[in-house]
């Protein structure tokens, strides 16, 4: 509490020598110091800041609540279906991203009541493509130090979980899709 306290304080001082200094010189003399401390008004509104930041987060007072309330919150196009695929513990939003928008024009095509991809088989193929890459990346570096950024950074993760819409992508085109019956979830796969 301490510490948003010394904030207040010193977003209260650079207000005030920012409207009250002559900057110019740049230099804090005495003269400076006196006119800031003559500047700062520990009046009401003042009190009311300190107590606000001293008791809240910053990101919380910044918060424009008006803003959020006049966000539209309806969307312009709307699925008809049914089911909701969650991708649990995972980190594959960006597999369940691409087979979400898939899974709706296979529904709508075959006209069955529900389906869903296989996040499982896809996700298999990405651990595997990155296995490669990881391979293929320590026999380019099989000479770097082993102090070198890069090399410690793909030691550290070389098969991490995460990935983007376009690589879902490329997954889907090299090694198609399954239907989630043929692949199920496992315990490790959404954890």
């Amino acid at each position: 509490m301490r510490y948003l306290i010394v904030i207040a304080g010193l977003l209260l001082i650079i207000c005030a020598v920012l409207s009250a200094a002559d900057m110019s010189k740049g230099a804090l003399t005495s003269d400076v110091l006196e006119e800031i401390e003559k500047s700062f008004k520990y009046d009401r509104a003042t009190r009311m800041a300190l107590n606000a930041v001293s008791a809240n987060s910053i990101r919380d007072l910044a918060l424009n609540k008006e803003l959020i309330d006049s966000l539209d919150h309806l969307y312009a196009h709307e699925l008809d279906i049914k089911g909701i695929t969650d991708q649990k513990s995972s980190g594959r939003c960006w597999l369940f991203s691409i087979f979400n928008m898939m899974r709706y024009e296979v529904i709508k095509k075959y006209e069955l009541s529900e389906f869903e991809i296989s996040q499982t088989y896809s996700f298999f193929w990405d651990k595997f493509e990155k296995a490669n890459l990881f391979l293929e990346y320590a026999i380019e570096s099989r000479d770097v130090d082993y102090n070198d950024r890069e090399l410690v950074m793909m030691l550290n993760r070389p098969m991490p979980d995460g990935g983007f819409w376009v690589w879902a992508a490329d997954i889907v085109d090299k090694y198609g899709v399954v239907p989630k019956s043929v692949m199920p979830e496992t315990f490790n796969t959404e954890n």
